[in-house]
């Protein structure tokens, strides 16, 4: 693949769609990493912890374009200290590292528009909301200085009609990890004990109460996440839909990153390619086949086999 050059102008504005990409996966599938990595170019915009923190106030994303000039700082503070880990919070962080702007979820701006992350799925909100989603969604494209908007949002699982219809033209990423390697994750952070577990009607730590198979739920989960999302995709064109495998993102994500990146009509730049190259990348991607055993791994499997089979997995 030809790289075009490395200035924002190489890219025909009027050519490339502004709409949204909607980066969409599972949790624990790899999306946090792939939406860093893709925020490291120029040609996207991305919502920042200041945006979050700032609903109110699009013009902070103007602070968004700081870190392109300071790619060594972002690189450790945006995938820490060794370059490949995107889960990096505040804690124990220096306040220089907590300043700099940093892609987020974005979801004190959906809460504003009327999407909050445990609203049930079915209250979709009113034009007006939906109209001021899209006004801001455009403020922080323009003033992040990209052509496309970048979002990753694990909640938007449940909503991809809603942004389908909000957002004509929008691209949706799919990326699919295996639902082993998923559930052997989701048990490990801090996170999922307190998790509203939207197809149970509770959390993981009440079904675990209720005398509950906790690698079940985990398995489960993975399971009901890729079905929400087959099912709000498939009312998407299929022109506006990109897929990818984590495993295959993770064993070469220069090839196809530059790949994706022009799949969302941005042709990728060489400056970028090479922030990409210089990340490092899980070298193993069945660490899971150490923690899932026995009796867990049977379970994990009876409860995924069938979507497992259809994702090339088993």
């Amino acid at each position: 693949m030809r790289l075009d050059d490395d200035h924002r102008g190489s890219v025909n504005s009027e050519r490339v769609s502004t709409a949204p990409v909607f980066l969409i996966g599972a949790p624990r599938s790899g999306t946090t990493l792939l939406y860093k990595c893709l925020a490291l170019s120029d040609r996207f915009s991305y919502i920042s912890n200041y945006n979050e923190r700032l609903p109110r106030w699009e013009v902070t994303a103007l602070l968004n374009r700081i870190p392109d000039h300071l790619p060594t700082l972002r690189r450790k503070v945006w995938f820490g200290g060794n370059g490949g880990n995107a889960y990096v919070y505040n804690e124990g962080r220096p306040l220089l590292h907590k300043l700099l702007p940093m892609p987020t979820e974005g979801e004190s701006i959906f809460t504003r528009a009327g999407l909050p992350e445990a609203a049930v799925p079915s209250d979709a909100p009113t034009a007006q909301e939906a109209a001021a989603l899209r006004s801001t969604f455009e403020a922080l494209r323009r003033r992040g200085g990209g052509h496309r908007l970048l979002n990753k949002r694990i909640a938007n699982n449940l909503r991809i009609p809603f942004l389908a219809e909000t957002f004509p033209g929008a691209s949706f990423v799919v990326l699919v990890r295996d639902g082993r390697a998923v559930a052997s994750s989701l048990r490990k952070v801090n996170w999922w004990p307190d998790l509203w577990v939207f197809w149970y009607g509770s959390t993981t730590r009440q079904w675990e109460a209720n005398g509950g198979d906790p690698w079940e739920l985990a398995g489960r989960h993975w399971v009901e996440e890729m079905d929400a999302i087959e099912r709000g995709i498939a009312g998407v064109p299929a022109g506006q839909v990109l897929r990818l495998s984590y495993e295959d993102f993770t064993t070469d994500p220069v090839g196809h990153l530059a790949q994706l990146s022009a799949g969302l009509g941005i042709p990728p730049s060489s400056a970028w390619l090479a922030e990409i190259d210089r990340l490092s990348y899980p070298t193993t991607t069945d660490s899971w086949r150490s923690t899932l055993t026995g009796d867990a791994l049977a379970t994990v499997e009876r409860v995924q086999r069938d979507t497992l089979r259809r994702y090339g997995y088993a």
